[in-house]
């Protein structure tokens, strides 16, 4: 299809057919009008280079071509007989509906990396390989190779031509596409595919290439590379957009830009103070010391500070490591009388009633699964 059929010509019928805007056949399908759209819209697109004019004409045909009731008005009664339609037409909400996104930029390549926490804690080189379309070297992105092309002999090369209307005492003079060219100034005597690129214009060029990841990045954020995307035959190049996709870690979870461990102790460690050794994602080992008389609660929380993820962006910055402890409760325990006496000594909270206290039953009590408890569908919480 000519480009230049879109352009300065505002009253001719080339802009006017919706068929020969979408450049189909009266007789297209469905599917031959949705995929001829797609590609024009592309290279229409006024971020890419296309007027606003030319990109709400094409919507405008794709819209009620693509519509069989109102491409059965169309081909009835023309423009006349949908222009209701035309005038709640946005281009642009339609081009992000047709490709499911918002702000696209079909030139961007989108590529997913698999990391470690570990990769995200140190920072890594990561070699990466994808493949970007470019345009064929050896038709230069037509599809075809001119051997030889002749300058039209209606325009003299121009492709506009200049028609006069007499209008009583007036003489109007308007520009319009050469109609014997199409606009072009030119005309193609011989050619032949490129059997190189199979007559697409573009080919596949695969790509191997190395990419840094910078300690912290956060795991929302994408790396991109500007410059590395598809390219268009006008030249116009895309970027190569990197999503993280962050595995589980067995040991340090992400909480922002902290880090969260937790680590299992026993009760005495928990009534005691005890030390334990760490590794960290730098392989580093750290000692921490939790001294005698703090007592730990289950569940609770300590920090460590300056032992997080680094901060992104900041050079030697690190955030806090927070430590859950869970403390492991033995599930049976043998005490004499006098271990008894001496923990109700130590821990005077402890409820141990005893004497002569009148009740009116004995109660047995068992202990139940927890999950099991939660998950009956009949069991009820006060």
């Amino acid at each position: 299809m000519n480009m230049d059929s879109f352009t300065n010509n505002s009253n001719s019928s080339e802009k006017k057919n919706f068929y020969k805007i979408l450049n189909v056949d009266k007789d297209a399908s469905f599917n031959q009008i949705k995929k001829q759209y797609l590609k024009l819209a592309i290279i229409l697109h006024p971020d890419k280079g296309g007027s606003d004019e030319e990109f709400k004409q094409l919507a405008e045909a794709y819209k009620v071509l693509s519509d069989p009731e109102k491409r059965k008005l169309y081909d009835t009664y023309g423009r006349t007989g949908i222009k209701h339609d035309l005038q709640k037409t946005d281009p642009f909400e339609m081009f992000t509906n047709m490709f499911g996104m918002k702000n696209i930029n079909p030139l961007d390549i989108h590529i997913t990396k698999d990391l470690d926490l570990y990769d995200l804690y140190n920072g890594i080189e990561n070699a990466i390989h994808y493949e970007r379309n470019i345009p064929c070297n050896n038709c230069n992105g037509k599809g075809e190779i001119f051997k030889e092309i002749l300058v039209c002999n209606v325009c003299n090369g121009k492709g506009k031509v200049i028609l006069e209307e007499n209008n009583g005492m007036i003489t109007n003079r308007i520009i319009i596409n050469c109609n014997h060219c199409n606009g072009s100034g030119k005309f193609v005597k011989n050619s032949e595919i490129c059997i190189h690129c199979q007559a697409k214009g573009m080919v596949n060029e695969h790509i191997i290439d190395n990419i840094n990841i910078p300690q912290g990045i956060p795991m929302s954020e994408a790396i991109v590379i500007k410059g590395k995307g598809h390219v268009h035959p006008n030249g116009t190049i895309g970027n190569l957009i990197i999503n993280m996709n962050i595995k589980e870690h067995h040991f340090f979870h992400r909480k922002g830009s902290m880090l969260l461990m937790k680590k299992s102790i026993s009760i005495a460690d928990a009534l005691c103070g005890f030390t334990f050794y760490l590794q960290h994602l730098d392989k580093r080992i750290l000692k921490i010391n939790i001294p005698h008389g703090k007592v730990i609660s289950p569940n609770s929380v300590f920090k460590i500070s300056g032992e997080g993820m680094p901060i992104f962006g900041k050079e030697n910055s690190y955030s806090d490591l927070l430590v859950q402890f869970k403390v492991d409760f033995p599930t049976s325990i043998s005490l004499n009388e006098n271990q008894i006496d001496m923990l109700i000594k130590m821990f005077p909270g402890i409820s141990a009633m005893k004497g002569d206290i009148q009740f009116h039953r004995e109660a047995n009590i068992e202990e139940m699964d927890t999950e099991d408890t939660y998950n009956k569908p009949n069991c009820t919480q006060q």
